[in-house]
């Protein structure tokens, strides 16, 4: 059996850090199997795993550390005790990243292992360390699993600093899914001070797996939260759970912020409730305002996310939008590719219908913009809108620019095969 441990835990320490995407894909095919096995065998894996707490490796001690803090057996609690001061000293003499990640998993055994008064130590470790103690003492409280949850609450309550309240919230959020008390905790810091501690908050009624009703409450009041990022956390996680339709409106409202990644959250989900789950939006003025060229105007993927909530409304006053998403990073209205925005936008107009966009496409062939004459063109030579051949001949025979005239005779031919 012993044999059997030391080669599955020396495969895992020669394999080393995950620290490139190859590396990384090799672990995660094996490493997490090798890892639960070594923790499967309890206390009989416990003298190797100690043994190697003495290895000059410190990925080997790190390694080691963690899967004691997995197995968390009491028993052991003088052992780590007796190692901390050692493993910390090592770090305090070389400096070194390696060394310190060993501190930073005995702490976590340590923590695992021990009682009320290991926990309290790392409560207080977190309230009056520097940033690289908090972690560390957050990180520890984790690993204690359960135990731990009441004390990270406390943080969360607590009149510590914004930074300490934020952090607690995101490893409670994180690591306590099926806690009823992360729901009180998170509701309550919904009314935090600190832009942060709600944001932390808004994710972690996102990611709750309790079933409890009150999350699709709170969700709906981040959304409307004064800060964009707290209404983004709440977007973000909206998306991963049954749908709300009282979360379109406020949505819709986050569609007229200024920071890109809000929009790009609130559409991100809009595609889901509107386009996904055929809810319907109460207006669609701000998703015609993303349409603009000029906001946003390099950001492809936000594009597309909009031509598919224009397609889905299937309001023809989107149809000059998408006419403008055509024209995004320079297309000319020819989308070979069915990622591009372009494409996206003509079978948004496709799914709107031909007579319904008709109207509001043949005022863009007298755009000043080149590129926006093109692209309506082209629209409705795919459309096939037999109401706009006598614009499309205009067009085609006085228009200034020869790329212009020439996709509209490729309409007007395109139209008079149907």
């Amino acid at each position: 059996m012993s044999d059997i441990l030391r080669s599955m835990l020396d495969r895992i320490i020669a394999l080393g850090p995950p620290t490139t995407y190859d590396k990384f894909m090799l672990y995660d095919n094996f490493v997490p199997e090798l890892r639960a096995k070594i923790v499967g065998m309890g206390m009989s894996a416990i003298p190797i795993l100690l043994e190697t707490l003495d290895d000059d490796d410190p990925y080997a001690r790190k390694t080691s550390a963690e899967l004691l803090a997995e197995i968390g057996d009491p028993h052991i609690l003088d052992d780590i005790r007796a190692r901390l001061p050692r493993e910390k000293a090592r770090y305090a003499h070389s400096g070194d990243e390696e060394d310190r990640l060993a501190v930073s998993a005995l702490e976590q055994a340590l923590a695992a292992c021990g009682g009320e008064k290991e926990l309290k130590q790392f409560v207080e470790m977190v309230e009056t360390g520097n940033s690289t103690a908090r972690t560390q003492g957050l990180n520890a409280l984790v690993a204690a699993g359960q135990r731990a949850l009441p004390y990270l609450a406390r943080l969360v309550r607590s009149r510590s600093s914004d930074k300490i309240r934020a952090e607690a919230m995101l490893r409670l959020g994180y690591n306590y899914k099926e806690a009823v008390e992360v729901v009180d905790v998170a509701l309550e810091a919904l009314r935090d001070s600190c832009d942060e501690v709600r944001q932390r908050a808004a994710a972690a009624l996102g990611e709750s797996r309790t079933g409890d009703p009150r999350v699709a409450a709170g969700l709906l009041q981040a959304l409307q939260d004064k800060s964009p990022l707290v209404c983004a956390a709440a977007a973000t996680r909206l998306k991963t759970r049954a749908v709300i339709p009282e979360a379109v409106p406020p949505l819709t409202a986050m569609l007229d912020e200024d920071d890109q990644q809000v929009v790009f959250q609130a559409l991100e989900t809009l595609v889901y409730y509107v386009h996904g789950n055929n809810l319907a939006l109460d207006t669609i003025d701000p998703v015609l305002r993303c349409a603009d060229p000029t906001r946003f105007a390099d950001n492809t993927s936000l594009k597309n996310k909009v031509a598919l909530i224009l397609g889905a409304a299937g309001d023809p006053r989107g149809a000059p939008g998408l006419v403008y998403i055509m024209g995004c990073r320079g297309n000319r209205g020819r989308p070979k590719d069915k990622h591009h925005p372009a494409a996206y936008a003509l079978r948004a107009l496709e799914r709107i219908g031909a007579e319904q966009v008709t109207p509001e496409l043949i005022p863009l062939l007298s755009h000043e913009d080149i590129v926006i004459r093109h692209n309506a063109a082209y629209a409705l030579g795919i459309l096939k809108a037999a109401d706009a051949l006598d614009a499309l001949q205009a067009l085609a025979e006085h228009d200034d620019n020869g790329g212009v005239r020439g996709v509209a005779m490729t309409a007007i031919r395109r139209i008079k095969r149907r």
